[in-house]
């Protein structure tokens, strides 16, 4: 129950093709978000999210503005998804350094049209609790895809990067209801995965200093094949105003990086 009732969780194709039948493993109607990896075809998301709507799952597949090469790709791309069903879709900028593609943000995306011509009824974004070193200004680009979404009359909820920091999350999602804006938050957690595996992955998905944190802790390195629990932060965040529903809707999203079994157990 709580803040994990109704949880979304994130998987990779590579990562998906161990599962035989998703409803084994995840509640019915479980929104599954499928990361866009450089060396994952659409043609291949689109397939899984066909996969996932027959296992009755709700495919959420990420769209990287920065990657997309063209404004006809991103047409095909989302027409794709659409024919397998899918109606939500995670919009994030991406990280290529320097965009040399027409669309260099999210918002520029939103802003072809190309989610109402395909009946894409929800467009979910990123939010980042400790700042992101790729979006200059976060705040002013969230508030930009907020009037966006609210003017296509599509629903757009905020699904955050990990932090590993109960306070930080708390206090981000205060200051984004001080700033006006009241959509629905996802809080990003990293399923149980293998310590060792974690602090690879800091590196490479640049999470934020809550991540150095828990690296830092002493004994650590004694440990690296324990796995890291989210239920201590998530306790913390259930005895917070987040979890007392006073800073309005809020959920969990969960990043399985120690494999969807794993992370589909825990959350279930």
């Amino acid at each position: 129950g709580g803040l994990l009732e109704g949880f979304s969780i994130e998987v990779t194709v590579k990562g998906a093709s161990t599962i035989q039948d998703f409803s084994k493993i995840l509640p019915p109607g479980t929104s599954v978000f499928i990361a866009a990896l450089a060396d994952t075809s659409t043609t291949d998301i689109a397939a899984l999210c066909a996969r996932l709507k027959r296992d009755g799952m709700l495919p959420v597949p990420h769209i990287a503005a920065r990657a997309v090469g063209s404004a006809e790709a991103l047409e095909e791309t989302v027409r794709g998804y659409a024919a397998a069903g899918v109606e939500h879709v995670l919009l994030i900028s991406g990280d290529v350094k320097t965009p040399l593609r027409p669309f260099a943000s999210a918002v520029d995306v939103c802003r072809t049209g190309v989610f109402e011509r395909h009946g894409i009824k929800q467009v979910d974004v990123a939010g980042h609790p400790e700042g992101s070193a790729s979006i200059p200004d976060a705040a002013g680009a969230l508030r930009e895809k907020v009037e966006w979404a609210e003017k296509a009359g599509v629903r757009m909820d905020i699904v955050t990067q990990v932090c590993f920091d109960a306070g930080t999350i708390v206090e981000y999602v205060a200051s984004l209801r001080g700033g006006g804006i009241g959509n629905a938050v996802r809080v990003g957690v990293a399923g149980p995965v293998k310590m060792s595996n974690l602090v690879r992955l800091a590196g490479t998905l640049g999470l934020g200093p809550s991540s150095q944190l828990i690296m830092s802790q002493p004994g650590l390195v004694a440990q690296v094949a324990t796995l890291n629990d989210p239920s201590a932060l998530l306790s913390s965040l259930g005895g917070s105003k987040l979890g007392e529903g006073s800073l309005g809707e809020a959920g969990v999203h969960v990043y399985s990086f120690g494999g969807i079994e794993l992370s589909a157990a825990w959350a279930s």
